[in-house]
């Protein structure tokens, strides 16, 4: 709670590591020019049983490879919120701001957090994608400015998602793109 984790690097988790772990609340904390391969602020492995929340976080100037912002790619994971944070200027592959890949994937709720001038090559906001469709809600969020070849504020990949009450601005490209072998899985509500 309250931390600053700035300027460090890892293979994982360059601020913060969480592996095999249960129930985490990360608070009102700072990442600022962390380097990872995944997770360059936060990284989140193997087996999670119960709910990682990150809350009135800031994330800025994080790079890596997945999930400049958060990375969560464990073989499963219960649930996993995010709300009230900021993503700005991330640069990454795969989901500059939050990333989740899981084989067993939980609930992902992000609520009424900014996602403003991050890169990716997918998923410049948030890229969301599993073995198995990942449930998703996405609801008053401001995705500005995003850049990625696909996705630029939203990639959801195998994502049964409702989105809600967000706004998209200037984001290049298609500001959401939303694919599972065909099927339609996502639905967008009052999204701007």
């Amino acid at each position: 709670r309250d931390c600053r984790f700035v300027g460090n690097r890892a293979t994982a988790g360059g601020g913060l590591m969480l592996r095999n772990t249960t129930e985490v609340t990360v608070s009102g904390c700072v990442f600022e020019r962390n380097h990872a391969t995944s997770g360059a602020a936060i990284a989140v492995e193997g087996l999670v049983v119960g709910t990682v929340k990150v809350l009135d976080c800031a994330f800025r100037d994080n790079t890596g490879t997945s999930g400049a912002g958060i990375d969560i790619s464990p073989e499963a994971f219960t649930g996993v919120s995010v709300e009230r944070c900021a993503f700005e200027r991330n640069a990454v592959t795969t989901g500059a701001g939050l990333n989740v890949y899981a084989a067993f994937p939980g609930a992902v709720f992000v609520a009424d957090s900014v996602f403003r001038d991050n890169a990716a090559g997918a998923g410049g906001g948030i890229a969301l994608g599993g073995d198995r469709p990942v449930p998703a809600r996405i609801e008053r969020c401001r995705f500005e400015s995003n850049v990625a070849c696909s996705g630029g504020g939203l990639l959801l990949q195998s994502a049964t998602a409702n989105v809600v009450a967000c706004e998209f601005r200037e984001d290049p490209g298609p500001a959401v793109l939303a694919f599972a072998g065909g099927k339609p899985l996502t639905r967008l509500l009052d999204a701007m």
